[in-house]
């Protein structure tokens, strides 16, 4: 196996335009939508980089699912190195994103994207890793917890096999159940019903917002959980028998 160096691009821990240690802010986010913002970034990180010269940047799955382990991280302990005293962005190794260059941008206390983002971008540091141009791929996560917005960044110059980029998921006329909005009923509803439910009751924000939350709560009780899910598989395996009842009808749901 070919050995590649993993070539360390620091950053300061978080961003703390004020000055003062141990910064942070309060805001009011219950209404945030987590997903909404991070596509938002994605877009004006991208934007940024345009106007400086820069090539676009790919989101990929892998990317994603590693800027948000490595959030969870920083809401227990914000700082630019892991628990085992690794740099940050060293996440990646943990799904195995085989990169040579890596870099890292995290932060709290910004309630939206352009906020966060303009503060980034008026950080010489982090700016000069937003437009880097040995980047080529980026995951993004955005999480609230305990009344703070939560932000990462994750950059990377090659990743390996995971290249398709993640696209925002567009909702049309919602149908209960299908969550994802893919126009399918089944275990990824599910799974992301039971995720959503375990990060809010570990007081992180849930993963589902607005109309994936009404497609979410089939037994009509306002709130996403397990016995939720319980229904989509049930339904789903219904549906894998050749059913032919809607899911309304199928529970007797008006």
């Amino acid at each position: 196996m070919k050995f590649k160096k993993k070539i360390a691009v620091l950053l300061a821990a978080g961003i703390i335009l004020s000055g003062t240690a141990g910064y942070s802010v309060s805001v009011p986010v219950s209404a945030i939508d987590c997903t909404e913002e991070m596509f938002k970034m994605l877009a004006m990180i991208n934007q940024a980089r345009s106007e400086a010269g820069a090539s676009s940047l790919t989101a990929t799955a892998t990317m994603t699912r590693a800027a948000t382990a490595r959030i969870q991280e920083v809401t227990e302990n914000f700082s630019n190195l892991r628990p085992n005293g690794s740099q940050g962005y060293t996440i990646m190794d943990d799904f195995d994103i085989d990169y040579t260059i890596g870099g890292e941008n995290d932060a709290f206390g910004y309630s939206t994207a352009e906020k966060m983002m303009d503060a980034f971008l008026n950080s010489e540091k982090h700016k000069e890793k937003i437009i880097d141009s040995r980047w080529n791929y980026v995951g993004v996560s955005v999480t609230e917890y305990n009344g703070k917005v939560y932000w990462v960044q994750l950059f990377a110059d090659e990743v390996g096999a995971d290249t398709l980029p993640i696209s925002q998921p567009t909702v049309t006329s919602p149908e209960l159940g299908d969550v994802n909005g893919d126009g399918l009923i089944n275990a990824q509803d599910a799974a992301l019903i039971l995720t959503d439910s375990a990060r809010i009751g570990s007081g992180y924000s849930g993963v589902l917002y607005g109309e994936q939350q009404q497609r979410a709560d089939l037994d009509g009780d306002s709130k996403r959980t397990a016995s939720d899910a319980a229904m989509i598989l049930k339904y789903s395996a219904y549906l894998g028998t050749n059913g032919k009842q809607s899911l309304k009808e199928f529970f007797g749901l008006s």
